[in-house]
């Protein structure tokens, strides 16, 4: 089918891994056949002396599978309140084709299985996955990684057919924040869950936290106090990236294996152990343009937002469509516009983009003052992302809004600028928490 082929060209071409023939034929025997007890046959047994290995010599022992698009959660930095637009069943990996999979991969030295989403309690043979993938031979563990909202009736059942580890994602002790966060209640349910875990006796289990300044980090003596008396890993996310990435992301390596039917991950070596790093200076230390020669042109868009604090005599005129020298909210948004097309000459490094659109909005406060809200979003089709674009074209927009206004109000100040959305490239898709104006 469509999707496996993907699996062998991603394999192949993006992370350079060598497969014989044999495990190509394991590949390609679920997109000839219509029979599916052919399609559960394992490959050819030649494959199983071949390891995964990259370009750096690392080896690949550890697949990640994501069962579902869907979520029964609705988090500040991983998708707006109304949802995302989900795949046609037809796209996602049937059973068959999940494991016809997991069996090439086990074959070339995979041990280690994790499923993930979306939410993978939200399919309905979750137990019947896990229960398979553990038979598989060679296959020495099999963990998870869930929100915990649903899990905990099943949870027995699950380790029954062979789950052996779990990662639960929680980022507040407190039932107010985790609703606001989340945009759904279930605290209770969660801790339920790490409960129903440790009764049962899985063991390790990890709790993945981000924290966020201004959000959850007066948190970190709570989650210590948490652990005191109850046998369990939190680990912080956020210091697992790079700085400027989304915290939420997994710090594996993607591999875009099945296309829109559901990806699988390939971790091993550990890429991870050299820390963050800085992407636009070379081995020696010297500034350097990154080469994108080699990545695929994508659809890409990112927004940013900053915040204009101006006083009440300045949110009249602005809301009178007026200013010190004429329409400041339409100049701005006009210079923004400007600016963010003219991104390469303003910042040196930065390559240049064909834009197909930048759209600047300026949210104006009420009468008595307060915080302007500024937002630039660019879209391209490219080799690399439009962060700065956006960035750019929301701080001169800002910046022209200040110099229109400061003869009315010498006090304005600047703040908060920053991406609140990026979709498209590799590092995948992704929104930031909401910020309350007060804390820019």
């Amino acid at each position: 089918m469509y999707s496996l082929r993907i699996v062998q060209n991603v394999l192949q071409k993006k992370l350079h891994l060598k497969l014989s023939a044999p495990v190509l034929g394991g590949l390609r025997q679920t997109s000839h056949s219509h029979d599916k007890s052919r399609e559960l046959e394992p490959p050819n047994a030649d494959a199983t002396t071949e390891t995964l290995m990259d370009l750096h010599g690392r080896r690949h022992d550890y697949l990640r599978i994501s069962l579902t698009e869907r979520c029964n959660l609705r988090c500040q930095y991983c998708m707006p309140a109304e949802g995302v637009s989900l795949s046609p069943r037809a796209r996602l990996l049937s059973f068959a084709e999940l494991m016809r999979l997991a069996r090439v991969f086990a074959a070339l030295g995979v041990g280690k299985v994790r499923l993930t989403g979306g939410e993978p309690t939200l399919r309905a043979d979750l137990e019947e996955v896990v229960r398979a993938l553990r038979g598989l031979p060679g296959v020495r563990t099999v963990a998870m990684t869930s929100n915990g909202l649903a899990l905990a009736r099943r949870l027995p059942a699950l380790q029954r057919a062979g789950l052996t580890h779990l990662n639960l994602s929680l980022d507040t002790l407190r039932a107010d924040r985790f609703e606001r966060m989340t945009r759904r209640p279930g605290l209770a349910k969660v801790l339920a869950c790490i409960d129903v875990a440790l009764q049962i006796g899985i063991r390790p289990l990890k709790i993945n936290t981000v924290l966020m300044k201004g959000f959850n980090d007066d948190e970190v003596g709570d989650f210590v106090e948490f652990t005191r008396e109850r046998e369990v890993e939190v680990r912080d996310e956020e210091r697992r990236h790079s700085p400027g990435l989304q915290p939420a992301y997994d710090p594996h390596r993607r591999v875009a294996a099945c296309g829109r039917r559901a990806y699988c991950t390939a971790a091993g070596g550990g890429s991870d152990e050299a820390g963050p790093r800085l992407t636009h200076v070379d081995g020696e230390g010297r500034a350097r343009m990154v080469d994108v020669g080699g990545k695929a042109e994508t659809e890409r868009a990112a927004e940013a937002e900053c915040y204009v604090r101006v006083n009440a005599a300045v949110a009249r005129l602005l809301r009178a469509g007026g200013g010190g020298k004429g329409d400041a909210a339409g100049a701005a948004r006009l210079a923004g516009v400007m600016a963010a097309k003219r991104t390469a000459d303003l910042i040196p490094l930065c390559h240049q983009l064909p834009l197909s659109a930048v759209r600047v909005r300026v949210e104006l406060p009420g009468e008595e003052g307060g915080a302007v809200r500024v937002t630039c979003e660019a879209r391209t089709r490219a080799r690399t992302g439009v962060e700065m674009e956006a960035l750019t074209g929301c701080a001169v927009a800002a910046l022209t809004l200040y110099d229109m206004c400061k003869a009315a109000d010498r006090h304005m100040r600047v703040s908060g600028l920053r991406v609140t959305r990026k979709s498209g490239g590799r590092s995948g898709d992704w929104t930031a928490p909401d910020l309350d104006p007060d804390d820019a």
